[in-house]
This record gives structure tokens, sequence and C-alpha cells, in this order.
């Protein structure tokens, strides 16, 4: 267990209901068993290949992060926007994979988590020291959701501050590592989700306990919208921030995972109070 407990506010809650698409911010949002209720719940499947589609793997998953996708509480569904066009996941079905079929130029579908044995292709790039650099691999999905290591990722403003310290000529935001919370810390700099893991946290009505510092991967380089590409930034991290996850070493980190084991609600100025 890290010897620094977390600490900080609840800044912002963002939910991705479609990965590697734009998302939605909340003021609060309720998390499950299985972690933010309404993430990832919905993914982009070749039909040739079967596996979900990434922008992990930038060719062709990289334009889903030219979408949008949200929850709309009258209908239920998910809403998902493609060139200013919007189209309901259940009632737009088909329509909807023609237009992401037609944007991803080759026949994709729509589908909800909960098969076993999901899987998506990942890319690294080539980073001096980084482990993986110019790997190509395929990962497993968990049946829970598409969320890809763990059920939640949660990010500080204080190693915003100090990516932003260390690669000045990058746009530093946290829309390049999607965290489902973004928490204002009391330290003004430093990697301090390092040292949270093993730490249980009450935020809300929830408690999370906190894992590892999160890998980064190709997608904190590639362009969305409001953000140009830019490698430097993952080759600062892989410079002064490389740690080990799962047993390997030369992962360059950003954040941290964590999982849900109290279900409850967490709102936007809640803050992360030392639980058990």
């Amino acid at each position: 267990m890290g010897a620094h407990p977390p600490a900080g506010t609840i800044r912002q809650i963002s939910r991705f209901p479609v990965k590697s698409m734009q998302g939605e911010t909340l003021e609060r949002v309720e998390m499950g068993p299985h972690g933010m209720v309404g993430d990832r719940v919905l993914g982009v499947r070749d039909l040739a290949s079967g596996m979900i589609l990434s922008a992990k793997k930038p060719n062709p998953g990289q334009a889903l992060l030219a979408c949008h996708a949200r929850h709309d509480s009258l209908s239920g569904q998910v809403v998902v926007s493609i060139d200013g066009t919007e189209y309901r996941h259940r009632d737009d079905a088909t329509d909807l994979d023609r237009a992401l079929s037609d944007l991803l130029g080759r026949p994709v579908a729509l589908v909800g988590s909960g098969a076993e044995g999901e899987r998506y292709a990942s890319e690294w790039p080539e980073i001096e020291g980084m482990l993986l650099s110019g790997a190509e691999i395929d990962l497993d999905l968990p049946s829970t959701s598409f969320a890809d290591l763990a059920p939640l990722h949660l990010l500080t403003t204080s190693s915003l501050a100090q990516l932003t310290a260390l690669a000045p000529a990058s746009i530093i935001d946290d829309r390049r590592f999607r965290p489902g919370l973004l928490i204002e810390s009391p330290a003004e700099d430093g990697f301090v989700e390092n040292d949270w893991e093993g730490h249980d946290v009450a935020i809300g009505t929830a408690t999370l306990r906190m894992g590892a510092a999160s890998p980064r991967c190709i997608m904190t380089t590639l362009a969305q919208p409001g953000l140009e590409a830019d490698r430097e930034v993952l080759r600062a991290l892989a410079r002064h921030n490389r740690g080990s996850y799962a047993g390997m070493e030369g992962f360059a980190r950003l954040g941290t995972y964590a999982e849900v084991t109290v279900p409850g609600v967490i709102s936007l100025g809640d803050r992360l109070v030392p639980a058990g």
C-alpha cells in the first residue's frame, strides 16, 4: 500500500457510453459493483474479424474519437452523434450501423457488452524506454463492460500539472486520458496517484479500492476534436513516470485504476475520505 493516502475533491465526472467515442460530463453518477453505471456499455464490432474496434488501434479505430455518445434519460437509449446526425442505438440501429460502417470503411455493428471472450487490438508506438514499444497485441475485455483493464480510471489535477511542466510545448488536457473521475488535488503537482494502490476511499456514498497506476498507450497521442496529434505527451511519461503493471516493468503511467467495493453515488464536489 502506498504511503500517501488519496486526497482531493471530485472536479469532473465523465462517462463514455461507447468505447473510444467522446462521452458526457455529469453532475452525479451511480457506481455499481462493476464500475460506473452506463460506462462503456456499447462497442463497435468489426464484422469481418469479430474484434471490438478501439482507438488503441488507430487504423481504423481513431475515427471513433470524432463521434459522441450520451445517455438519453427519457428514452433510456444511448444517442450517438456522427457528423452532426444523431442516432438512437435501438430505434435507429440499422441506420447507425450503416453510418458507422461508412465512417470506418468496413462493415461494423454497434453491440452491447456481456459476451465472454471479447477482444480488441492495440498498437504501441515506438518510444524509447517504453515497454511494448512498436508492438501490436490483442487484449481481452471483461464481460461486464468494454472497459480495458479495470472498471474505473481516476486522474488528479496534480498529475496534469506535473505533465504540463515536463512537456511545456504540449497541450495537456484530461480528454487525452479519459478519466471517469477527475480529482482536484491539494498537491500542486506530482504524480501522486502512484502512491495510492491498495487504499480504500469513500467518495459520496460509494467506496473505491485504488489499484495500480494506469499504463498509457497510443490514445494519449492521437488527434481528436479540439486536440492535435502529439506524441511528446507519451514520450514525456515514458521518460519521467515509468513503472510496473501486472508484474511487468517499463510502462509509461498516468492516473490510477480503481474498483468499486461499496456501490453508491458520487457527485461533483465530493471529498475523498479514507475508508476502513
